[in-house]
């Protein structure tokens, strides 16, 4: 699948990629954090070797999660989750680029590491909970993923990807966005992000039925506060439309 990133975190795609530094990936839960990791390797000198991702609440082996990602990248998802002990050891590896079991002598590894979190991770450290240390040797980059209902401009070019993608995998007739349809998605506020986006276009391949996609949307958005700022986007979104 294409990245589903706007211009500027393109952008900064290939910049971010061609670098070995460490990378904090920040965002609310479904804006693609995996994806733009994943993308970032893809693009990187070691597209080659293993991609890992590992749930940081669930690490037993950290000596084993490195040498998995020898020459490679290793995600530390939800990094925020990460268990004092287990930061100490983290980095000791950043600082050392060795890893040893209990009884062995250290192993080299060769890992570039980038991490996630949906928490707030300067209060962690201020209050305790995340060594200050580790948090400066991940943030080298630090990226925020805007949530989707701050990248309204996107919503209709992200959800006909969705439909055509698809659509080829269930051998549907590509269903074209009606306008009522494309409005309706560009009023919803988006709380699942993108995933909840693909979500929606692939169960509107499966049934064919834009009424009854709308029809949901517009249930849906009862429930969910859209900010200032959202409408704001949306209004310029609609009025660069009228302009064309």
């Amino acid at each position: 699948m294409k990245p589903v990133f706007g211009a500027p975190l393109l952008a900064l795609l290939d910049r971010v990629a061609a670098s070995e530094a460490s990378v904090l990936i920040r965002g609310e839960s479904g804006v693609g954090k995996h994806g733009f990791a994943r993308e970032i390797h893809r693009r990187s000198p070691r597209h080659e070797h293993p991609f890992v991702k590992v749930t940081c609440a669930a690490v037993a082996s950290p000596p084993a999660v490195f040498e998995s990602a020898h020459r490679g990248t290793l995600l530390l998802d939800e990094a925020a989750d990460m268990p004092v002990d287990l930061q100490a050891r983290l980095l000791q590896v950043l600082e050392d680029r060795q890893v040893a079991r209990p009884g062995a002598a250290p192993v080299d590894v060769d890992v570039r590491v980038m991490a996630t979190t949906q928490q707030d991770l300067e209060r962690l450290v201020r209050e305790g909970r995340f060594r200050a240390d580790v948090y400066y040797r991940l943030q080298i980059f630090d990226i925020l993923i805007p949530p989707l209902r701050e990248r309204r401009d996107e919503i209709a070019g992200l959800a006909r990807r969705f439909v055509e993608e698809h659509s080829r995998q269930y051998q549907r007739a590509p269903i074209v966005l009606g306008t009522d349809t494309v409005e309706a998605l560009e009023r919803h506020s988006w709380p699942g992000n993108i995933r909840e986006l693909e979500n929606l276009m692939r169960r509107l391949v499966i049934l064919q039925d834009e009424p009854a996609i709308r029809r949901d949307l517009s249930r849906d958005s009862s429930f969910h506060v859209i900010t200032p700022r959202s409408v704001s986007v949306m209004r310029a979104t609609h009025a660069r439309r009228a302009g064309r």
